[in-house]
């Protein structure tokens, strides 16, 4: 409008003026440590899965290119960690053995009493 009103004072040149455009803001908080912090606690309690906080982070700014590449270098990185901490715990963590330990401790580790009436 500003532009229009300068052609028409003569003080521009008469011509096309741009289109204007109406653009909403994003659904995201203004931040990428904003954004980050959200899709974390997403995806950590179930609400959202992971392929969608990758897309939440990639429309915040965060320099991800393609969605589906970094799908499978988390899930890579998750499988490799979880090799290291099986080695780390001689394999035996793993499957969620790490508790055998405490068997024989206490009253509930012990066998029942065949001799008990």
């Amino acid at each position: 409008m500003v532009q229009r009103l300068y052609q028409a004072g003569g003080f521009l040149p008469a011509g096309e003026n741009p289109r204007a455009e109406i653009s909403f803001g994003s659904y995201l908080p203004s931040d990428q440590a904003g954004t980050l912090d959200l899709v974390t606690r997403g995806v950590q309690a179930g609400v959202l899965s992971l392929e969608t906080g990758v897309r939440m982070l990639m429309d915040a700014g965060f320099p991800i290119e393609d969605a589906a590449q970094e799908l499978e270098r988390i899930q890579a990185q998750k499988e490799a960690a979880a090799a290291r901490e099986a080695v780390m715990l001689g394999g035996t963590a793993a499957a969620g053995d790490d508790d055998q330990d405490n068997v024989g401790d206490g009253e509930a580790g012990r066998a029942p009493d065949a001799t008990a009436a």
